[in-house]
């Protein structure tokens, strides 16, 4: 169960940190494309919400909107945080369906980077995620291109994440975010640079993962996928100085031994059996490469998925 609890976490952090990181004041610079624009706010952003009838009101808030998705996060003074990531290649003014929507609740005194979402992973089972899960309404009631900002609406049942904790769900009501300033990073400083991608046929259905990024720690190297709603994610974890070349994946493979993978849907694991991985280039400012495996679920052997038609390229961090 410990290995389990670390993989939901670093999923957690992993979504977190590629959507949101642009909002801590411990984070890389924006890049200089967005440095000259000062937008001209009317009114002051304000981001609140009723929690359990308690009112929250967020002390720093902030959005983006860009590569298939729009997120927008309040920041209360204590740390405590409320989060909200829409997948969708466009943003529009209207009402979005909860399936569409994943909206997190992160309470300041969490030592183990769980939190409160708006779908209840206690019914999620067998690899599947059904759409009647999602709690919530989200609305977005202006996008002003000008001063480019956000304002909307939103409330959901928060479920704690990790269900053998049998923590309680909160209600988050009446929350409302006015000209929420946000950073649109569809704007690429270098037009004629690839997007990273990872694509991949699951049991023969051809999935985009919308978030896709390569990221490094020590001597290991891991590739990995993500969407938002319904929740997916795919891992290649490998060595740093991995070479063009064949390679089995493994169950056991991974720091130092080779290479290893996971599948997950919701919180749903997927473990590796066997498969393969074929780098084609590595020139250590980016990587590609092509790979299939079979895993199985880490609470029904029975239950196997086939992962074939793998594709990635990513820059490496």
């Amino acid at each position: 169960m410990k290995v389990m609890k670390r993989i939901k976490n670093l999923s957690t952090l992993l979504l977190l940190i590629v959507t949101f990181g642009f909002v801590s004041c411990d984070t890389e610079p924006v890049d200089p494309v967005f440095l000259d624009y000062e937008p001209e706010v009317e009114d002051p952003a304000s981001f609140e919400v009723n929690i359990d009838g308690e009112l929250f009101v967020a002390a720093a808030s902030s959005a983006a909107i860009g590569d298939g998705l729009i997120a927008i996060q309040g920041i209360g003074s204590d740390g405590e945080s409320v989060s909200i990531v829409l997948e969708g290649t466009t943003a529009s003014n209207g009402t979005y369906a909860p399936e569409d929507v994943l909206m997190i609740y992160q309470p300041s005194e969490n030592a183990d980077d769980y939190g409160f979402i708006n779908f209840n992973s206690e019914i999620v089972g067998g690899g599947e995620v059904p759409e009647d899960i999602y709690y919530g309404a989200f609305t977005i009631t202006n996008i002003d291109t000008v001063n480019k900002t956000i304002s909307g609406t939103f409330s959901f049942t928060g479920y704690w994440s990790n269900p053998e904790d049998e923590i309680e769900p909160v209600e988050l009501t009446n929350g409302v975010f006015i000209n929420v300033p946000y950073i649109d990073s569809d704007i690429d400083p270098d037009p004629e640079e690839e997007e990273d991608y990872i694509i991949a046929d699951i049991n023969g259905v051809e999935t985009d993962f919308t978030i896709a990024v390569a990221a490094s720690s020590g001597n290991f190297l891991t590739i990995s996928g993500q969407n938002v709603a319904p929740p997916k994610q795919i891992q290649l974890l490998m060595d740093a100085d991995i070479e063009e070349g064949t390679y089995d994946i493994t169950e056991d493979g991974g720091f130092g031994n080779g290479v290893t993978g996971l599948y997950s849907e919701g919180l749903v694991l997927y473990v590796v059996t066997s498969g393969q991985l074929t780098i084609i280039s590595n020139d250590g400012e980016s990587i590609k490469g092509v790979f299939e495996f079979a895993a199985y679920n880490s609470d029904d052997e029975s239950d196997i998925i086939e992962v074939t038609n793998g594709e990635f390229e990513m820059l490496l961090p």
